[in-house]
């Protein structure tokens, strides 16, 4: 059963980055904020529906709720702009990068320590870096690209930072309520920044709305069985499989339906990348 559930979340995972990827193909101007917001909502939506409407309020999670708002309104628009301008491949490994943003939080503020597996990782992610930006292959990286990247990448490893202080802070309470409140507030930046940069939101307002409820919902329902797998199995397993598993199924997805190209060195990087992915969640 859980390895059932497994597997479709590692499917709701890489099924986000295909629906941003899908609009953004499909549309000549894509209305990046509206989609950004649409999707928060309908996660939003997600977790209310998943508590029953049951909710509790408390001061102590709004400053942690803003803080995940702003990381997430940047991780979803980073995402949304890395797939827009670049390989869908390169920008499923960025995204698992950021899972160092916590873990350096943990070394730095909690005094974890870093496995000999994670030293490992560390090193050949910079390796993966270094051979993934290969000049002279077709998947090239522009300056817009990279700042996209980085963006995401920051963006993505802040949710999980803060969503990691919020629960050490709260001692465990309150993860519904923070989760809804953190996208609400998401919802309110988009929709501002849509306001500010003109975006119309009535031009191919059908797609836009139909693939941001998608993300959104598999957002959601990826957070949920997430939750649900760390009482049925170790997180040792779990979430180096989730990583690898999004890695292999985005990169299969990227050759295979958006004819995605790569140098044999950029292909070496990108297994190295996996395999350092899969050493720093041990």
């Amino acid at each position: 059963m859980q390895y059932a559930l497994l597997m479709l979340v590692i499917l709701l995972v890489s099924g986000q980055s295909v629906a941003s990827k899908q609009y953004n193909v499909s549309v000549e101007k894509p209305k990046a904020f509206i989609y950004a917001g649409t999707s928060a909502f309908f996660a939003m939506v997600f977790f209310a529906v998943s508590a029953g409407f049951r909710l509790e309020y408390s001061p102590d999670y709004l400053p942690y709720s803003l803080g995940f708002g702003i990381s997430y309104a940047a991780s979803t628009i980073g995402m949304f702009y890395s797939l827009r301008w670049g390989s869908m491949a390169v920008a499923g490994l960025a995204g698992s990068y950021s899972l160092l943003v916590p873990a350096f939080y943990g070394i730095f503020a909690l005094n974890e320590k870093m496995s000999v597996p994670g030293i490992f990782g560390l090193v050949l992610l910079v390796i993966s870096v270094l051979l993934i930006c290969d000049t002279k292959g077709k998947i090239k990286f522009s300056l817009k690209w990279a700042v996209a990247l980085a963006v995401m990448f920051f963006g993505n490893g802040m949710c999980s930072t803060v969503q990691k202080m919020q629960q050490l802070a709260c001692q465990g309470a309150y993860k519904n309520e923070f989760m809804i409140v953190a996208l609400a507030m998401v919802v309110v930046i988009c929709g501002i920044m849509a306001l500010v940069n003109r975006e119309n939101p009535r031009e191919r307002a059908g797609i836009c709305l139909g693939l941001g409820a998608v993300q959104g919902t598999m957002n959601g329902m990826s957070n949920l069985l997430v939750m649900m797998l760390t009482g049925m199995m170790a997180g040792t397993i779990l979430y180096p499989s989730i990583s690898a598993g999004q890695i292999v199924v985005t990169f299969v997805l990227a050759l295979a339906v958006y004819k995605e190209k790569f140098t044999p060195r950029q292909l070496i990087g990108y297994i190295f990348g996996t395999v350092s992915v899969i050493l720093l969640n041990i």
